[in-house]
């Protein structure tokens, strides 16, 4: 169209060089440099209103706050607010996850050239029942994959040599495939791959990741479940849940929801021009 800007020969999604780790690194740099503490190890077993505030308490010690923000999976929020506000507990009970198999695959680039799927996507999605018009439905053992090398510009500078790609598996109701072992995990990726793209070629490398209850679900009334949770922790000052049960599970979405977050816990702290800093976070 008119005045539309010439497609760009770089990747398509742009990505933090060394990983989406590198973000979670980045904020406990910046909370250090400001003053504040991050404990590594450390688990939240409970939660208690105060006369001042709230405690956390952990295994070693129990801090005093202000304010807490619970960016948290569904699940251990419920347990840290059963107390004191069981009715958001028991909504937050009924939050559902699912649970996948991540296969991550190294290939040499020359083992993979030619490929035509391999260089012009940078991965594929598949629903749960793929089939041609006229035949019956296949049900594929790989969700999603995604050509890392392709997709992020960082990785393909890093290993010039390696063509990198990782699959995903499990569905909600179809989780079986995460009680495999990694070899069978990587054979069924292979296969999969091979029928989606034309990939023959073995790895040089693999590692499977399984993340048990890593994926929240938003089943139809999930907007109205969190506005009743909101509403039941209303009326605790200095308490905010923030993060991807709630209103969305991309990486935008959770940092949006805890910017959110911290916004409220700020806007309650301040008085009279002076704003505490014994301020918490689990």
């Amino acid at each position: 169209r008119p005045g539309a800007a010439p497609p760009s020969a770089g990747p398509a999604v742009m990505g933090l060089d060394g990983g989406a780790g590198a973000l979670a690194d980045a904020v406990a740099g910046a909370v250090r440099a400001a003053g504040g503490q991050v404990f590594l190890c450390t688990p939240a077993l409970a939660l208690t209103r105060t006369a001042h505030g709230w405690e956390v308490r952990t295994a070693a010690r129990t801090l005093a706050c202000d304010a807490v923000v619970i960016a948290a999976p569904a699940w251990t929020a419920s347990t840290l607010v059963a107390a004191a506000a069981p009715a958001a507990a028991a909504e937050l009970c009924e939050v559902g996850y699912v649970s996948t198999a991540v296969v991550t695959m190294a290939f040499r680039r020359r083992d993979v050239a030619g490929l035509a799927a391999l260089g012009d996507w940078s991965g594929f999605l598949v629903p749960p029942a793929a089939g041609r018009p006229g035949r019956a439905p296949v049900t594929a053992s790989v969700k999603a994959s995604t050509f890392m090398t392709a997709k992020w510009g960082w990785l393909a500078g890093r290993a010039p040599d390696l063509f990198v790609l990782r699959t995903s598996l499990g569905r909600y109701g179809q989780e079986e495939s995460l009680y495999l072992d990694d070899d069978d995990l990587v054979g069924a990726s292979l296969h999969d791959l091979r029928a989606a793209t034309g990939l023959a070629a073995r790895p040089v490398a693999s590692h499977v990741t399984r993340w048990i209850g890593g994926l929240p679900r938003y089943p139809v009334g999930h907007r109205a479940r969190v506005a009743r949770i909101r509403g039941a922790l209303a009326a605790l000052p200095g308490l905010e849940l923030c993060g991807a049960a709630y209103d969305g599970v991309g990486v935008a979405d959770c940092v949006a929801s805890g910017r959110d977050a911290a916004d409220r816990i700020m806007g309650g702290l301040v008085c009279d021009g002076f704003v505490s800093k014994t301020c918490g976070s689990t």
